[in-house]
């Protein structure tokens, strides 16, 4: 479930002054006025890598950026720095295009512009870059450069935190921790099940998915289903994996209604009932086309009166009416 809801991160919108952001920019990204360097490596380095800048090298025009960026044996020099920066940027380099963004973002060797700072971000972030990734989604949770969104800010969060960014992470269990936030604490279950930007946990999603299951989050039911279904994190439990279908079913759920379908065919968790599991299954289909092949195999197996039962059961269900 991708489509996100609007969230607010309580305790950092109403005590997170608006420099904090740039703070967390300028500490994450490693770009806080270092000291100067004196090494003569960084002289040979600077000798090294100029030919290949010069030459359109990404890479190399990335690394001299970082080199006048922190002013490595040469005085630190924003505005070259930025210019070997853009170059690279503008090749489509990811890092480079993240760092032209900290430079907008911060105001170094240009006029400060949240707007272009997010411009930047956002291409390195499609790219899959983690760090340009969490920036948006702090430019989007503090409104600057765009319209305060939290939507689009927990978005970005997500996909930091999926590729194991420790802050966004963090981010995501203040978020999931307070009431109401269901699509924080479905994902974060989602991510403790598959160890994404976490380490796999089936407790943990089980504890996070039960709080998004007990506000009615579909997904998350389906999910604590499986679990159930499957004995992870907990002993194996038909009968409970079948309640925790039925909610997700009964809000619509395709995967959910199939797989009460196939439980109700074989008896597990349930007495075997095929006009019930036809009526799951054909619900299933009505929405999702694909599955009426599985569907008809089942039916070959059914006597007329029970697919007529069958019929008639969907027919209630369509309606909202699930006493059987």
């Amino acid at each position: 479930m991708y489509t996100f809801i609007c969230f607010i991160i309580g305790i950092v919108l109403t005590t997170v002054a608006m420099s904090e952001p740039i703070q967390r920019i300028n500490k994450e990204n490693n770009l806080s006025n270092p000291q100067q360097n004196s090494d003569s490596k960084t002289t040979d380095k600077i000798s090294d890598l100029l030919p290949a800048a010069e030459a359109g090298d990404a890479d190399a025009q990335n690394n001299l950026g970082k080199i006048y960026y922190e002013g490595e044996c040469v005085p630190r020099d924003y505005i070259k720095a930025m210019n070997w920066y853009l170059k690279a940027a503008e090749q489509g380099y990811a890092d480079a295009m993240l760092r032209v963004g900290v430079m907008y973002n911060l105001g170094n060797g240009v006029s400060q512009d949240y707007a272009e700072a997010v411009k930047w971000y956002l291409k390195a972030a499609e790219q899959g870059h983690t760090q340009a990734q969490y920036n948006l989604g702090l430019m989007y949770n503090f409104g600057l450069g765009v319209p305060q969104d939290y939507v689009e800010s927990f978005k970005w969060y997500l996909k930091a935190a999926e590729q194991n960014h420790e802050e966004a992470v963090k981010w995501f269990l203040k978020a999931a921790g307070q009431a109401g936030h269901t699509e924080a604490q479905y994902n974060l279950g989602v991510m403790y099940h598959n160890g994404e930007g976490v380490s796999q946990d089936y407790t943990e999603a089980i504890k996070w998915y039960l709080k998004a299951a007990g506000q009615g989050d579909a997904d998350a039911q389906c999910n604590l289903g499986a679990m159930y279904d499957d004995g992870e994190g907990v002993p194996q439990d038909y009968a409970e994996a079948i309640k925790w279908y039925l909610k997700a079913a009964e809000q619509g759920h395709i995967e959910a209604q199939l797989i009460l379908g196939l439980m109700y065919a074989n008896g597990e968790g349930v007495a075997q009932d095929y006009p019930i599991a036809y009526a799951w299954m054909n619900l299933a289909v009505m929405k999702e086309t694909e599955a009426a092949e599985g569907r008809d195999i089942f039916v070959s197996f059914m006597t007329k009166e029970q697919i007529a039962e069958g019929e008639k059961l969907s027919k209630a269900f369509l309606e909202g009416n699930f006493d059987y």
